[in-house]
């Protein structure tokens, strides 16, 4: 039976010290002298919003390799949406990670570059190509506590969905999800699994959007057992692992305190569709992470900019209900169809749809998030640059 680490911490006190208290509790000692460190930074925003894995808990994590003597310290990270070299800086910048490539045992790399070195993992499902540095380091993978509305959670096993390529990423959604989650971590087993829980997302994760929400529950987790670890999530955010067909049952022994019973809490649970006055947003089971977080950005730009948000209101008066829809294979049967329902289609997933259904459309994989707000204020008109896309 694997033993689960847990320890309470506001982010104010997460330091060098609390990483070694939390690993003492589950005996870890590191086995290689460099480190690959893989957080959650599958959007850009500020860690408090419970989306990311905090930048002050990673940096405390490096503190306490650094301490034990480990000069060549990797945090590597490949993010769907952010994976253009200036995007990923973007990405750095406003999640707060720009400060830890001051250390100069730090280096933090984008696992999407072209000169990343990757090994053939031959596996069920055909060839993967992994990056070398999963053998070459000590692995830590380091999550953050959401809810997700395709897999029931993302935490530690859905988290090593970022050491892949993109179109693998982007595969992994238009075949089956879950088991191809499952199939990855029988394939590869990280050395060391911290959770990030002192923020979390609960409702419709994994980024944010009108139907989730920031929670706060001070909180480490580490396992050296990824498994047992997820299951105890689920057994902290109320959630039957029954329901995440990505993880099998496991026993765990928690070690530590606060008891689980003091911390536990019903997270708010994902749905398929999202309602925000009459918008929604319906994504498609093979919706991939991608459109999810173009949506969100798109509807972020519309919340910040004035103009937009007075188009945006005009638009939500002149329809009962606007869908837009996003993901290969919709099915819109239970959605109240009618005159005064507007549908609009986003990213190449949806094109047959829309063909079928004759629908607007607009392309893209995903669609650029900025022509997704001209595309939804103006009722599916396409601006004229996008015309050919």
């Amino acid at each position: 039976m694997s033993k689960v680490g847990l320890l309470k911490t506001p982010i104010e006190s997460c330091s060098r010290e609390k990483i070694e208290e939390l690993l003492n509790l589950i005996n870890y000692r590191p086995q290689k002298e460099k480190i690959l460190i893989k957080p959650n930074l599958v959007t850009d925003t500020p860690a408090e919003k419970g989306v990311i894995t905090h930048p002050k808990v990673v940096e405390a994590i490096c503190d306490y390799f650094i301490e034990r003597g480990h000069l060549e310290i990797i945090i590597g990270e490949g993010s769907a949406f952010f994976h253009k070299p200036h995007h990923f800086e973007h990405l750095l910048k406003v999640c707060g990670y720009e400060d830890l490539q001051k250390k100069p045992e730090v280096t933090i790399l984008n696992l999407e570059e072209k000169s990343v070195e990757r090994d053939i993992y031959p596996w069920k499902y055909g060839e993967l190509k992994l990056p070398k540095l999963i053998k070459t380091h000590e692995y830590v993978n380091v999550p953050t506590m959401k809810t997700h509305y395709q897999t029931r959670v993302t935490l530690g096993c859905k988290n090593q969905k970022g050491l892949l390529q993109l179109k693998d990423k982007k595969n992994f959604h238009r075949q089956d999800l879950n088991p191809y989650i499952l199939e990855l971590n029988n394939l590869i087993t990280p050395d060391l699994t911290i959770m990030d829980a002192i923020y979390g997302l609960e409702g419709n994760g994994p980024a944010l959007n009108p139907m989730s929400y920031p929670v706060e529950l001070n909180l480490l987790l580490a396992s050296r057992d990824t498994r047992a670890l997820d299951n105890a999530c689920c057994k902290l955010m109320g959630i039957e692992v029954a329901e995440v067909p990505h993880l099998p049952k496991e026993k765990f022994k928690l070690v530590g305190k606060p008891p689980l019973q003091e911390v536990q809490r019903n997270f708010k649970k994902p749905t398929w569709i999202t309602y925000f006055d009459n918008i929604g947003r319906y994504m498609a089971e093979k919706c991939c992470t991608s459109c999810q977080i173009a949506n969100s950005q798109m509807l972020r730009k519309i919340e910040f900019t004035p103009e937009l948000e007075q188009q945006f209101e005009k638009l939500k008066n002149k329809y009962k209900t606007i869908y837009t829809v996003y993901g290969a294979d919709p099915d819109l049967k239970e959605l109240k169809i009618n005159e005064n329902v507007k549908i609009l289609c986003f990213g190449n997933c949806t094109k047959k749809f829309a063909e079928e259904h004759n629908y607007p459309w607009i392309g893209g994989c995903p669609p650029e998030y900025h022509e997704m707000v001209h595309f939804l204020l103006n009722e599916g008109q396409i601006s004229e640059e996008n015309k050919d896309c």
